[in-house]
């Protein structure tokens, strides 16, 4: 994998305050694939009910990137590190989950917004190991939240790379360009 997997150079501040700030974590934290597997926190932004599901999609997504670049990437070692430290990634591992192109809704919850139910849309550059993904939710209770999202205040100290939303844009949440994985920005 070029660059790093799951890892985010920067954010935007809707991004921030939907998943936190994403931008802090050193080491394999950085990557989300590598704290979904072993950090139990980082599963509480999304139900509980759709964790089998998020599981499923980590490890596929790291499947397609481990087969599309070197055995001794950055992405093998994160790899070869969750099959040691995770029994449930090495099983999926196992199974040799496959995503396909399309890309589907996903549900988050936030303590201030509540709950979202968001459409997905990907740009894939697999020359660069990159996406873009955009999320939508038009006519729904999760598009008024996710435009509230844009006005959360961003915590002191926090998100050292946040990108300021453009402007009058706040239909729609932008995951922005990131090696092989999601990013979220608006």
């Amino acid at each position: 994998m070029s660059g790093r997997p799951g890892a985010w150079p920067s954010q935007t501040r809707p991004a921030v305050a939907l998943l936190g700030d994403e931008t802090a974590y050193t080491g394999l934290a950085r990557s989300a694939h590598h704290r979904w597997f072993t950090d139990p926190a980082s599963r509480l932004v999304h139900p509980e009910s759709d964790h089998a599901a998020q599981s499923r999609l980590m490890a596929a997504d790291l499947h397609g990137a481990y087969t599309h670049h070197s055995e001794k990437s950055r992405g093998a070692k994160l790899v070869d590190a969750l099959k040691q430290e995770s029994p449930e990634f090495a099983a999926l591992w196992h199974e040799h989950v496959f995503l396909g192109p399309h890309c589907a809704s996903k549900r988050f919850l936030h303590s201030q917004v509540g709950a979202l139910e968001l459409r997905c849309q990907t740009l894939v550059d697999p020359e660069q190991s990159q996406r873009l993904v955009v999320y939508t939710a038009p006519g729904t209770k999760s598009h008024t939240n996710l435009q509230l999202l844009s006005l959360l205040p961003i915590a002191e100290g926090t998100a050292s790379s946040v990108n300021p939303a453009p402007r009058g844009d706040h239909d729609s949440l932008h995951l922005d360009i990131t090696p092989t994985t999601q990013r979220v920005g608006m």
